[in-house]
């Protein structure tokens, strides 16, 4: 760490106007690990993300397929699934249900406004 600063500027003045097809040729072969920063496009096309399981596709309530990143860790090596999130309020009646209101007071709490 003592001479990080340096090397950023090594870094910077070997890489810093070349494209990244000259990056990744110089660094075919290095000691470490290196990944270049990508925009969501490429993050959604890239080929190790797709083969490891870290693009998953989730369904919206429509129907509409969406391809989604998921979490960075898979404790078992298993992609993890995805399930869309619920709509606004979708699952207001069966909460209520099991907090134990019958419909006449979820019905009561709808017209005063309480919930949706």
């Amino acid at each position: 760490m003592d001479n990080a600063a340096a090397a950023a500027e090594i870094i910077a003045a070997e890489f810093g106007h070349a494209t990244l097809r000259r990056v990744a040729r110089a660094l075919r072969h290095p000691r470490g690990q290196w990944a270049p920063i990508q925009n969501s496009v490429e993050v959604g096309q890239d080929v190790q993300l797709r083969a490891n399981g870290f693009i998953a596709r989730s369904w919206t309530s429509t129907g509409r397929c969406a391809k989604l990143v998921t979490a960075p860790v898979q404790f078992d090596e298993t992609p993890a699934s995805l399930v869309r999130g619920p709509q606004f309020a979708e699952h207001t009646d069966e909460v209520l249900r099991e907090l134990g209101r019958d419909e006449q007071t979820i019905l009561d709490l709808k017209v005063a406004g309480a919930v949706t």
